[in-house]
């Protein structure tokens, strides 16, 4: 994994996100909305990914995309020394987006039951002609102490 900010991280795949991370700040300061911004390469398609055949954007890469938004988002506002982990998704990929297209994929945070974050998502392509709606979502994320949450997992060859 290649570092993009301070903790967030995407694909070594992937390509790097083409603009700085670009937080939103409401009335109080606190950052509710963050976008992310990548290119589509060759190895972000449905080919390369093994969901399809034809060379546009895959619906995974989409999601993961998505997902990095949130996980840039819940960085700005759970304490430091902690993380989070994704633990639903719900996406609706709507447009295919081809090779080399800028994708904008944009995180806000609509709900906050204590370790429990929930985002809307919205995914946008430019090809040339604007910004065009392509995806959407909600993905839940819960806030966690990583070395205890790392200590919890199994490990290969022990039975749970």
């Amino acid at each position: 994994m290649r570092a993009i900010s301070s903790r967030y991280s995407v694909d070594p795949r992937s390509p790097e996100p083409l603009a700085a991370d670009s937080p939103e700040s409401d009335f109080r300061g606190q950052v509710t909305t963050y976008t992310v911004s990548f290119r589509v390469g060759e190895d972000d398609t449905a080919v390369a990914v093994g969901s399809g055949d034809l060379p546009v954007l895959a619906t995974p890469r989409l999601i993961a995309w998505c997902e990095a938004a949130t996980f840039a988002l819940a960085d700005q506002i759970i304490q430091p020394g902690r993380s989070t982990v994704g633990t639903r998704v719900e996406c609706a990929h709507e447009r295919a987006t081809p090779l080399g297209a800028l994708v904008y994929t944009t995180a806000r945070l609509v709900e906050q039951d204590g370790r429990r974050l929930v985002f809307e998502v919205v995914a946008e392509h430019d090809v040339g002609q604007g910004r065009v709606a392509i995806g959407h979502g909600r993905i839940t994320r819960v806030d966690v102490d990583p070395e205890a949450f790392m200590a919890r997992l199994p490990h290969p060859g022990t039975r749970m």
